[in-house]
Order: structure tokens, then sequence, then C-alpha cells
């Protein structure tokens, strides 16, 4: 497995501020360690372009001299909400492994937000390909050279997602995990054209991007991933899933998170109603809501054995869906007396 292009590796450093700090230590340890057996094994033979640096970057290599190698790494942190030093402690720390062998580069990112962040990626990157991984996500054994061998052996594939899955570690999560939107862990390597991706975990080509970025002015959160991927749609750009580059993505970390994922997701759901140019509000948009929540019983239900969910925690299973689900049907309210309300006092 050689190919004769370059990555660059995108990170926010938006998302570890509602996940547990640990999620992202231990991301960036396995990252570190996935860089080096893919350099160690040649699986890419091109060299970036050195970068040259500016007020808004931070290289964290040992000399501060740009690194020739096939895969560089820019985080995004905004100073204004984490210490930026922190982040280059940490850095610096968790990927003592590659630091010689990779251009890292910590980017300051004033006042921008996540889709932002990734727009702003591809424009500063000089990878062929821009490999997003979200902060909160833990990549999985073989991850990378699952995404360079799916890309390798279909040289005409412009956007590869990989498959995001929340552990099982107990009640909470086994529930997030069957009625939350992402998939459950696959444990193999299939690729296929799929209708979308997920943002926390997927690999585009730069120049596609560019041409498509993320939509911005929406209002939204986080529902501009499921735009873009109706853009290229529409552009004939076909969208493929590989179910070997997986991460582990974690469910709400708190009520806190909880409730204010909820109602920022049920604000999405009427935001994107309005981009799309559809009434703000409809009875099919509720009744699309208790869908959901009758769904989210079946899938208890029917398929708890899946999970590893025990009968007897069902009803408590269902309880956490059903509250879930209620205060998006409130974000939904809230949306639509007051849009700015939400986005002033609501942040994920």
């Amino acid at each position: 497995m050689v190919m004769n292009k370059t990555i660059t590796i995108i990170i926010e450093w938006e998302n570890v501020i509602l996940s547990a700090d640990d999620r992202a230590l231990i991301m960036l340890s396995e990252l570190s360690s996935q860089i080096d057996a893919v350099l160690e094994e040649g699986c890419l033979t091109s060299l970036l372009e050195p970068f040259l640096n500016d007020e808004l970057t931070i290289s964290l290599n040992s000399d501060d001299k740009p690194k020739a190698s096939p895969i560089e790494i820019i985080v995004f942190a905004d100073p204004r909400r984490i210490i930026f030093e922190d982040v280059k402690n940490i850095l610096k720390v968790q990927l003592t492994q590659i630091i010689d062998k990779v251009s890292i580069r910590l980017f300051e990112a004033h006042d921008i937000h996540y889709y932002d962040i990734k727009n702003l990626g591809a424009l500063v990157a000089k990878g062929d390909y821009c490999l997003f991984l979200d902060s909160d996500v833990i990549p999985q054994p073989n991850w990378l050279k699952n995404y360079i061998y799916a890309l390798e052996q279909n040289p005409t594939i412009e956007v590869v997602g990989g498959n995001a899955y929340i552990d099982l570690t107990d009640v909470y999560h086994k529930t997030f995990a069957l009625t939350w939107f992402f998939d459950l862990q696959k444990n193999n390597n299939d690729l296929y054209h799929f209708q979308n991706f997920k943002a926390n975990n997927f690999v585009i080509r730069r120049s596609t991007l560019l041409e498509n970025p993320f939509p911005s002015g929406t209002k939204m959160y986080r529902s501009q991933c499921s735009l873009l991927c109706e853009n290229l749609s529409g552009d004939g750009i076909k969208v493929y899933k590989t179910n070997g580059s997986e991460v582990s993505h974690p469910a709400p970390n708190g009520l806190r998170h909880f409730f204010q994922r909820a109602i920022c997701q049920g604000h999405d759901i009427v935001q994107s109603r309005i981009y799309r140019q559809k009434r703000r509000i409809s009875v099919l948009m509720y009744l699309k809501l208790v869908r959901r929540m009758l769904s989210a019983l079946k899938q208890l239900t029917i398929n708890h054995r899946l999970v590893k969910l025990d009968l007897f925690q069902i009803p408590v299973a269902l309880f956490i869906a059903w509250t879930y689900q209620l205060f998006v049907i409130l974000g939904t309210v809230l949306a639509v007396i007051s849009p700015e309300f939400v986005r002033r006092n609501f942040q994920i």
C-alpha cells in the first residue's frame, strides 16, 4: 500500500471544552502512533511543501523548522476560550513520538467555530487531502491506514467518511449508541457509496472542499455537514464511507451538555428548514419528531442485545432517550419563538 499523495490532518480544539479532557489526550497519543507507523512503512511517498511561519501560527517542532514529510498536523484553538500555552504543552507531550518527523502547527482561531474552522483548515493546509479529526473522538486501530488504503485503491474518490460510534460503557452510553445519530461499531473494512458523512471523522480532497466549503452564515450549530453533502451530490460528487476508519465518540458529557445538545439539535431542525426555504414550522416536522420517540422505543426493545442492554435496563434507557427527544422538541419551539435566545444561551 503506497500512495503518491500528501495529507493534512486538521483538528479543532473546541469540542474539548464540553468533553472529558482525557479523550483529547488519548486521541493525540493514538494519532501519534498511527502516523509513526505509516511513516515507517512508507505508505505515502510525496513530501509536503514547507510552510512559512507567521504571527498566527506556532510551530511545535523542536527546532521550529518546517519538516519535509507526507503528513502535517494543524490544530486550531481560540486563545480567548482556551489557555493557548496549555494546548501547546499538551500537543508537545502527546505528539513526542512524531514531533521531529512531521510538521505540527498550532493556529490561533479567533472567534470562529466548528465548521468555519474546518473551512479555514482547508485554506491553510498544504496536503492533497484534508483529514478531519475532532478533539473529542478517539481513532481506533488502523484508522489512518484504512483511509490511505481506500484512497490508494480508488484514486477517483474525492470524499470518504469514516464510522463514528459510541462506546458501550454503561446504560447511558448504550442508550445513545442505539438512539442517537451514530452507527454501532462495525469491525470491518467495507468501503461503499453513502449519502453523507460525519464531520468529526472524514477525508476529502483539498481542492474539492475549497470549491465546496461548508455553508457559512446558516445560523446553525451542526447541520452544515448535511448541507455540504447535498451540495456535493448536486455537483455529481459521490460520498463514500469506510467502516475501517472508526472513531469512538462520547455521549453528551453531563446533564448540562445533555440538555444543551438536545436544544441545539432542535434549533438546527428549524434553521435547516429555513435554509432550504421551507416553512419554519409544520405539522410534518413534529410528526417526524414524535416518530423519533417511537423509533427509540423500537430500537431499545428490539435491538437491545446489540449493545448488551439487559431487559430490566430498558425502562431507564427509554426515559433517557425520550427525555432527550422532548428537549429536542423544546429546542424547535424556542427556535421558532426566538432563535437568537437559543444561540445566545446555548453552545455545543
